[in-house]
């Protein structure tokens, strides 16, 4: 198959008091499909009890699930910046997000038993100290929005969210008509699903449990981890996929429409143009 659509799922805010009723379906659905997903995890939110052991037994579905991968996501995912946007490490000291960022991440590491390589930084916000933290902690990729701009002197892949759960058979339409390989990273969390907030909901699990069914069943699609996807992917690529979002985001709204979002493709500018205006005839 030459053209691949790599679709990594992630579910932002598992903790040790989130809902984990939700959590184990979504493990559940996971390993009926035989897929990977990313789980952001949160290491000490409203943890009084900072026990690597305490919280594995809390997380056991997690932690038992050969297909699911925990990336970190922040420390306590709290706001702690003066700033117009809620962040947790945006222009904060370094050596204030050196200290809570490795220390989140051995405390995963020691919970689950084995090495955490993904950062995902509460309300995707986040600086270039942070990415110079996370290369330095040996860690491989962080997935937020679309900021920063992207720069292949970071080492450090950026794998930015693209659409969200009810957007995801759309974005597979349009990558089909792109006809290049590129990524999906839908973002979950737990309020997207009607099981655990009814008001919030996007989605309920029996219609999320059908897309996975159908997305494993297609020929031309892989799901896979945030981790595999990372791999997969080289900087050169994800640099032509921040270079095309950005410049669909300064054009006009005419031209706009004519841009394909929910995808991440990675392919130079004018290929992506070309592409494009030819999908749109």
């Amino acid at each position: 198959m030459k053209n691949k659509i790599q679709v990594a799922f992630r579910l932002d805010d598992p903790s040790a008091t989130s809902d984990h009723g939700l959590e184990k379906a979504i493990v559940h659905i996971a390993k009926q499909n035989n897929v990977q997903f990313t789980f952001a995890t949160i290491p000490f939110k409203n943890n009084d009890n900072p026990d690597p052991i305490y919280f594995r037994q809390k997380l056991n579905h997690i932690s038992d699930a050969y297909n699911i991968e925990v990336a970190l996501h922040g420390y306590k995912h709290e706001d702690i910046s003066n700033l117009p946007k809620p962040s947790e490490f945006k222009e904060q000291d370094v050596k204030i997000q050196f200290e809570k960022i490795k220390n989140g991440k051995n405390f995963l590491e020691r919970a689950f038993n084995a090495k955490i390589v993904g950062f995902v930084p509460p309300w995707n916000s986040f600086d270039e100290n942070t990415i110079k933290i996370i290369k330095d902690l040996g860690m491989k990729y962080i997935s937020a929005g679309w900021d920063p701009q992207y720069n292949p002197n970071y080492h450090i892949k950026l794998l930015p969210r693209t659409c969200h759960l009810n957007d995801i058979e759309n974005a597979v339409t349009i990558a089909r008509r792109m006809k290049k390989n590129c990524a999906i990273i839908p973002v979950m969390h737990h309020h997207d699903f009607e099981e655990h907030d009814t008001r919030k909901a996007i989605i309920n699990l029996n219609e999320f449990e059908r897309i996975v069914a159908w997305l494993s069943n297609q020929p031309d699609i892989d799901i896979l981890s945030l981790k595999n996807l990372s791999i997969f992917i080289g900087h050169n690529q994800i640099h032509y996929g921040y270079k095309n979002q950005q410049l669909r985001a300064k054009v006009h709204w005419r031209l706009q429409k004519r841009l394909p979002a929910s995808c991440f493709f990675y392919m130079p500018t004018w290929r992506y143009l070309l592409k494009s205006t030819l999908r749109s005839l």
